[in-house]
């Protein structure tokens, strides 16, 4: 009998992503370790240079994606989707992060779709980023926030909506996947 063995959507999205951007052929290979209680590492990316081989671990952090009710005021600001995260203890052990939100492209559509009709939005956050972000998470009283979640209307702009405690709006966009994956490549050097 053969094991199974079960990836959750988001960590499945995530290799994904990593797949599509970290080729074998330029040396990259990318392993998912075999045990769910692995400590602060859901995906491992290594590189071989030369006799060596680099390794950079990632933790994926997901969220659904909400679409609220309209706004009863026309001064309101209303995304068409909200992400909701759980605030965490940042693991040693994780040299990145990917924060996963997965949304229906299409809000009306009520048919039911297939996996890959889905979209996503991916966020990148270094060990040093997610430890400043996670220790700023604040409620608007100033007490630390269990939650923080993001806003958007597409892919390519994304704004903090919960966790800031000024309610700032800040635009996080700089940290979608696409305009941050840089800093992988830098990692291996």
């Amino acid at each position: 009998m053969e094991p199974v063995f079960a990836l959750p959507y988001s960590e499945y999205l995530a290799a994904n992503l990593l797949n599509r951007h970290y080729k074998t052929r330029a040396g990259y290979s990318l392993f998912v370790p075999t045990s769910r209680q692995e400590q602060g590492i859901d995906l491992l990316l290594t590189k071989r240079i030369g006799g060596t081989l680099r390794c950079a671990s990632f933790q994926v952090k997901s969220s659904r994606t909400y679409s609220p009710m309209p706004a009863k005021r026309k001064t309101t600001i209303r995304f068409s989707y909200y992400t909701w995260f759980n605030t965490f203890q940042v693991p040693n052990q994780a040299d990145f992060f990917l924060l996963v939100g997965i949304y229906p492209p299409e809000q009306n559509r009520t048919k039911k779709a297939t996996y890959t009709w889905w979209e996503s939005v991916v966020l990148l956050f270094s060990q040093v980023e997610m430890r400043s972000f996670v220790a700023d998470v604040k409620t608007r009283s100033g007490s630390p926030d269990k939650m923080f979640g993001f806003g958007f209307d597409s892919a390519s702009k994304i704004i903090l909506t919960r966790g800031d405690q000024n309610r700032s709006m800040q635009d996080y966009s700089a940290h979608l996947f696409e305009n941050k994956r840089l800093e992988i490549d830098q990692f291996f050097g």
